[in-house]
């Protein structure tokens, strides 16, 4: 899928070495940031994608940590914290049974009407 693609394609700008100055980590994060959100906000989260994600999440950890610009730093931090979230949210969902995952209203019951005799 597309939001496969796109977060592939970010993971592996992460990963490059070339991301060093603040302005070229920002535009990778800020794409990241709109899929991510893109991702959450629609439920799209399957396997295929919580392993890049579970990747991303290292990715921007690390990045975190070694980048030397603060408004890196943050970003890397709001986007670890929804990835985070995110991942917690689908491993709860995974625990729970599929009955309390789908609730279903009990169908009320219609008394059939005796007809009269005549």
């Amino acid at each position: 899928s597309s939001t496969h693609d796109a977060l592939t394609a970010i993971d592996q700008a992460l990963k490059s070495g070339e991301l060093l100055k603040a302005k070229r980590a920002r535009d990778v994060l800020k794409a990241s940031e709109h899929v991510v959100s893109f991702i959450c906000r629609h439920g799209l989260l399957d396997l295929s994608l919580q392993k890049t994600m579970d990747s991303l999440l290292e990715q921007y950890k690390a990045l975190s940590k070694s980048s030397p610009s603060a408004g890196v730093k943050q970003i890397c931090a709001k986007l670890a914290e929804d990835v985070g979230s995110e991942l917690e949210k689908k491993q709860v969902e995974v625990g729970k049974p599929k009955s309390a995952l789908n609730p279903t209203t009990p169908k009320s019951s219609k008394k059939k009407k005796k007809s009269k005799k005549k």
